[in-house]
């Protein structure tokens, strides 16, 4: 899930097709609906509303086979609570969680390296 030019961009699905797996993306019509739904109620610091259309995609891709949902965009993962997540029935990866996690490993890489200097 994403805007349509971060689905354009490709590069999540350039990154797990190199993995093994296929993607099945929004289409055009639940990306301005759903996604960019979601995205705009964040924006506007409306939370109330933003997890209705997100979860309504989750919902349309998850019927169409999805067995996992990134969640895309910085937006999205605000729109889909952690406690809301178990119930729509799908694993969630979340971008922001991700480059939390990617931001204490390079953190910790450098701090061993240092150790291996000093």
């Amino acid at each position: 899930m994403g805007t349509s030019a971060t689905l354009a961009l490709g590069l999540y699905q350039q990154t797990l097709q190199r993995q093994g797996y296929s993607c099945i993306i929004p289409e055009p019509d639940e990306v301005e609906r759903y996604c960019m739904g979601s995205i705009r109620a964040v924006k506007a610091n409306r939370l109330d509303l933003a997890y209705e259309p997100a979860a309504e995609c989750i919902a349309h891709l998850k019927a169409r086979g999805a067995d996992a949902v990134v969640l895309g965009c910085t937006e999205l993962p605000l729109a889909v609570p952690h406690a809301l997540r178990p119930g729509l029935g799908i694993r969630l990866t979340d971008s922001i969680d991700a480059l939390a996690l990617a931001a204490i490993e390079h953190y910790e890489a450098d701090q061993q390296a240092q150790k291996l200097v000093a």
